[in-house]
């Protein structure tokens, strides 16, 4: 019986492998996320990255490479590998591309773009992932929603430009 149990567990490692060599190992995600706040608010913290630390909950800290173009920093998680960030290109208010790396784990692009229309601020954001390791893959394919972390940051930075926001009475 154990036998039986260790040749099925062996087989369902084997298989899991050999699907996982399969999997892309690019992976892209695109949302429109709606902001009930003016593009200029949101744009402020994205582009506000000190203190990202403060108001982002899977921040452990933040460490500033270049304060100077091209702007770069490493964001330290308390889970999962650092990610250094660099940006690659700024239209004030419009649009924001980053390029970004976990050495040994991944490279990618970050677009955000933003347009005001009579309902608020539409952003548009954009993540493309390049997995480097079959271990990346795995893990990314089984943990990782592109889609989710993009709404996760969008709703943290909305309620900080809320914060940030003088009240009107």
């Amino acid at each position: 019986m154990k036998k039986a149990f260790y040749v099925s567990f062996i087989a369902l490692v084997v298989i899991g492998i050999g699907y996982a060599v399969w999997l892309p190992s690019e992976r892209t995600a695109t949302k429109r996320i709606r902001f009930d706040l003016a593009c200029t608010d949101i744009w402020d913290v994205y582009r506000d990255v000190e203190s990202q630390g403060d108001w982002r909950a899977d921040i452990e800290t933040i460490e500033i490479v270049s304060a100077t173009n091209p702007r770069a920093w490493i964001e330290h998680f308390e889970q999962g590998p650092d990610i250094k960030f660099t940006e690659i290109s700024s239209a004030a208010g419009q649009n924001l591309r980053l390029a970004f790396e976990a050495e040994g784990f991944f490279t990618g692009s970050y677009n955000a773009s933003f347009r005001e229309d009579e309902k608020g601020c539409l952003g548009t954001f954009t993540e493309t992932v390049y997995l480097e390791s079959l271990w990346s893959k795995i893990m990314s394919y089984l943990f990782f929603d592109l889609e989710e972390a993009i709404d996760l940051y969008a709703e943290s930075a909305a309620s900080e430009a809320r914060n940030r926001s003088p009240q009107i009475p």
